[in-house]
Protein backbone atom coordinates (compact mmCIF):
# COMPACT_ATOMS: atom_id res chain seq x y z
CA UNK A 1 0.00 0.00 0.00
CA UNK A 2 1.08 3.39 -0.86
CA UNK A 3 0.70 6.61 0.46
CA UNK A 4 -0.96 9.73 -1.65
CA UNK A 5 1.50 12.68 -1.90
CA UNK A 6 -0.86 15.16 -0.33
CA UNK A 7 -1.03 12.20 3.07
CA UNK A 8 2.50 12.52 2.81
CA UNK A 9 2.76 16.18 2.56
CA UNK A 10 0.48 16.14 5.41
CA UNK A 11 2.36 14.00 7.75
CA UNK A 12 5.30 16.00 6.62
CA UNK A 13 3.77 19.10 7.89
CA UNK A 14 2.86 17.10 11.48
CA UNK A 15 5.82 15.42 12.03
CA UNK A 16 7.73 18.10 13.38
CA UNK A 17 4.80 18.68 15.76
CA UNK A 18 5.21 15.30 17.57
CA UNK A 19 6.57 15.00 20.89
CA UNK A 20 9.67 12.93 21.01
CA UNK A 21 7.73 9.71 22.88
CA UNK A 22 5.15 10.35 20.31
CA UNK A 23 7.64 9.73 17.49
CA UNK A 24 9.53 7.62 18.76
CA UNK A 25 6.37 5.09 19.47
CA UNK A 26 5.30 5.82 15.36
CA UNK A 27 9.38 5.09 14.63
CA UNK A 28 9.05 1.76 16.10
CA UNK A 29 5.68 0.84 15.04
CA UNK A 30 6.63 1.96 11.22
CA UNK A 31 9.69 -0.60 12.00
CA UNK A 32 7.79 -3.47 13.01
CA UNK A 33 4.29 -3.77 11.71
CA UNK A 34 1.57 -5.38 13.71
CA UNK A 35 2.74 -5.06 17.75
CA UNK A 36 0.54 -4.63 20.51
CA UNK A 37 0.91 -1.74 23.45
CA UNK A 38 2.92 -4.50 25.44
CA UNK A 39 5.53 -4.98 22.82
CA UNK A 40 5.96 -1.31 21.92
CA UNK A 41 6.94 -0.69 25.32
CA UNK A 42 8.94 -3.75 25.81
CA UNK A 43 10.56 -2.81 22.57
CA UNK A 44 11.56 0.87 23.92
CA UNK A 45 12.27 -0.13 27.19
CA UNK A 46 9.07 1.95 28.59
CA UNK A 47 6.15 0.81 31.07
CA UNK A 48 3.43 -0.07 29.21
CA UNK A 49 1.02 2.88 30.71
CA UNK A 50 4.02 4.92 28.88
CA UNK A 51 3.27 3.62 25.54
CA UNK A 52 -0.42 3.46 26.06
CA UNK A 53 -1.20 6.71 25.64
CA UNK A 54 1.07 7.79 22.73
CA UNK A 55 -0.49 4.76 20.49
CA UNK A 56 -4.38 6.52 21.63
CA UNK A 57 -2.98 9.92 20.37
CA UNK A 58 -1.45 8.53 17.26
CA UNK A 59 -4.40 7.03 16.39
CA UNK A 60 -6.57 9.56 16.87
CA UNK A 61 -3.75 11.71 14.75
CA UNK A 62 -4.84 8.42 12.27
CA UNK A 63 -1.19 8.40 12.11
CA UNK A 64 -1.50 4.48 13.21
CA UNK A 65 -4.36 2.15 12.41
CA UNK A 66 -5.71 -0.96 13.96
CA UNK A 67 -4.18 -4.43 12.54
CA UNK A 68 -6.17 -6.70 13.93
CA UNK A 69 -5.97 -9.00 16.93
CA UNK A 70 -4.01 -11.67 18.37
CA UNK A 71 -2.94 -13.71 21.17
CA UNK A 72 0.21 -12.29 23.65
CA UNK A 73 1.16 -13.97 26.48
CA UNK A 74 -2.00 -15.49 26.81
CA UNK A 75 -4.87 -12.05 25.83
CA UNK A 76 -6.17 -11.27 22.80
CA UNK A 77 -4.74 -7.79 22.26
CA UNK A 78 -4.85 -4.82 19.27
CA UNK A 79 -2.28 -5.00 16.98
CA UNK A 80 -1.15 -1.33 15.35
CA UNK A 81 0.42 -0.04 12.11
CA UNK A 82 1.47 3.37 10.34
CA UNK A 83 -0.09 4.35 7.74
Amino acid sequence: MTLAATSLEAFELLKPTLSEKRQQVLDYIRENRGLCCKEIARGLGWEINKCSGRVTELSKLNLIVFDGTRMVDGRNVQCWRAR
